[in-house]
């Protein structure tokens, strides 16, 4: 441990380069709330880790406000105006912007543009979100895909690719995108396809198909920029890396996957990151010298400072919510406590969905056999349905079979979990001890947590 933390001493000090805040300033029309809340929609292009952090805006009494966020990165942003309404907009790193925010519609509302000199940069991706859906409107596009094999769902994803392209054409006509951005949306498209697919095999259980894998990563080469600046190809390189080196299994040899990918033949830049990937999967290790017996390893391939320092920043941050998890406690949320506490004295398994959630309709067979496999034990499945109608809600609970605690959270509700889980989107999964302890507020998916939640209902 000491030799750890000497580590971690050498390179505490070191500011990365691509650390950025970013002021955003604008004004909210056709609402009647008193703050709005922003958070980063997408993962951490390289290390893979989502951001639930959740930045509060207070609206003066002509709807203005104004705030810093970190914008380390190009990426998407979503804001949030209540409990029913949102948009979602790319930021830019240094390149301030203020923007009008028409809250006038419930759900996505599509209608925030900016003024300045950055405002063709953040007004695109309004302009390819309404293009892309009138093309390929959501209410027939799982119709549509849900009859395809994986060979035609990825020529569909190409297909789509390729508008969003022309889109982009079309756009730069009559406007100036700059170079970095431009070059960021390039390769977002160009891997986008592969990085769909991979979640609509998984959807179908076809994950470890070979011919599946095949076809996905067939796209797959040397893209040290994609490697640096694109999630989608971080996505799709992690996918292959995995499959090659034991074909998606668990547990993994941490040093043995770092010893196989340091041995592949993409270039450096590429295999580092796909290194660091790797490594920061592994900081939620519990015991310090099996954790640095792989970090030794990644050390000697890995000689990029800026790689090094996310991985070690990563692990200090896991340390940190493993030390402070027992002075989390859900009394700290009256209303949702009111309910919670009805399950004190047994680990509660809390499960946030919607019957519109694809991906949460998606895991309730999972969540069944979880439900079988821990039948009998010290542990009660509650489930919380999030932003949702109740008929739907009702109608949805029949179909799927979902056995356990149900309760439709209030706007509230909502409010108050987004505030003590930092959700950023569902499905998400949580467990509370048996004194109401915080235990894990980003816990596994149904179909990974068996071994946490047994372990965890013997104490």
């Amino acid at each position: 441990m000491k030799k750890y933390l000497t580590i971690i001493c050498l390179f505490f000090f070191i500011k990365p380069a691509f650390s950025q805040d970013l002021r955003l300033t604008g004004t909210v029309i056709n609402s009647k709330e008193s703050t709005i809340t922003f958070m980063r929609h997408d993962a951490s292009i390289i290390t893979g880790i989502r951001s639930d952090k959740r930045y509060k805006a207070k609206l003066n009494d002509q709807g203005k406000f104004d705030i810093v966020l970190p914008v380390e990165t190009i990426s998407k942003w979503l804001v949030e105006i209540g409990s029913d309404r949102y948009d979602v907009f790319v930021l830019i790193p240094n390149e301030n912007v203020n923007i009008l925010i028409d809250a006038k519609e419930d759900g996505l509302m599509m209608g925030t543009t900016a003024t300045g000199p950055h405002a063709a940069n953040f007004n695109y991706f309004g302009y390819y979100l309404k293009k892309n859906r009138e093309k390929y409107p959501s209410e027939t596009y799982a119709a549509r895909t849900a009859k395809l094999d994986v060979l035609e769902y990825i020529k569909l994803q190409e297909e789509v690719s390729r508008y969003d392209l022309k889109m982009l054409g079309e756009y730069m006509k009559s406007f100036k995108l700059t170079n970095d951005y431009y070059h960021w949306l390039k390769a977002t498209y160009k891997y986008s396809p592969y990085n769909n697919a991979i979640e609509w095999v998984r959807g179908k259980r076809q994950i470890t198909d070979p011919t599946a894998f095949k076809l996905i990563t067939a796209q797959l080469g040397n893209d040290d920029y994609a490697a640096k600046n694109c999630i989608e190809y971080n996505y799709l390189l992690a996918y292959y890396m995995h499959y090659e080196f034991n074909g998606l299994s668990y547990p993994i040899d941490g040093i043995k996957f770092i010893a196989f990918v340091n041995e592949t033949d993409f270039n450096e830049v590429t295999r580092s990151v796909a290194l660091t990937r790797i490594m920061v999967s592994f900081a939620t290790l519990r015991n310090d010298s099996s954790y640095n017996a792989i970090f030794n390893q990644f050390n000697a391939c890995v000689k990029d400072k800026e790689l090094l320092k996310l991985v070690i920043d990563s692990r200090n941050a896991q340390l940190g919510q493993m030390s402070n998890r027992i002075k989390e406690n859900i009394s700290q949320a009256s209303s949702l406590n009111q309910i919670l506490n009805k399950y004190k004295g047994k680990l509660i398994y809390l499960d946030f969905w919607g019957s519109w959630c694809a991906p949460c309709r998606a895991e309730m067979p999972n969540a069944a056999r979880l439900r079988e496999k821990l039948k009998g034990r010290d542990i009660v499945f509650v489930y919380f349905g999030y932003k949702d109608v109740q008929d739907k809600w009702l109608a949805a609970q029949q179909e799927l079979k979902i056995e356990g605690e149900h309760y439709l959270l209030t706007p509230d509700q909502i409010s108050e979990a987004n505030d003590l889980f930092e959700i950023r989107g569902v499905p998400r999964y949580v467990i509370i001890g048996k004194d109401g302890t915080l235990i894990n507020k980003n816990a596994n998916r149904p179909g990974k947590v068996y071994e946490e939640l047994d372990k965890l209902a013997a104490k």
